[in-house]
């Protein structure tokens, strides 16, 4: 058996070699607490809508009358609150401001799609 951990941004991907290990050696992942998913969620979308809005802010990038940006999210996050996970995703957009330059955001995680617009999630 596996146990879900805690994820966060800027750790490195896992080789299947290291997974293999922590599942032999019956790996127990810190416990995730409070809204610890939510914010981690939180996090990564924040930091993949920020790697997109570099790129479109680029010089010489091609813009149209309208953009918008479309997200897989396979971000692990067990449990997962989605109105206060995007609640707290809103705070961490206020920084970046995406709608500037994308008039919509969206988000497909399996059957879940969840549309972002300026003024309202």
């Amino acid at each position: 058996m596996y146990f879900a951990r805690p994820a966060t941004v800027d750790e490195p991907r896992k080789k299947r070699k290291e997974l293999q290990k922590e599942i032999d050696e019956n790996w127990m992942p810190p416990p995730m607490m409070g809204d610890s998913v939510e914010r981690n969620w939180a996090d990564a979308m924040a930091h993949s809508i920020a790697k997109k809005l570099a790129v479109a802010r680029k010089p010489g990038y091609k813009s149209h009358d309208q953009q918008w940006l479309a997200i897989y999210d396979n971000w692990p996050a067990p449990g997962l609150q989605r109105q206060h996970a995007l609640k707290l995703l809103q705070e961490r957009l206020l920084a970046t401001a995406p709608f500037t330059v994308f008039a919509r955001i969206f988000s497909l995680a399996g059957t879940v799609l969840v549309e972002l617009a300026c003024g309202c999630l």
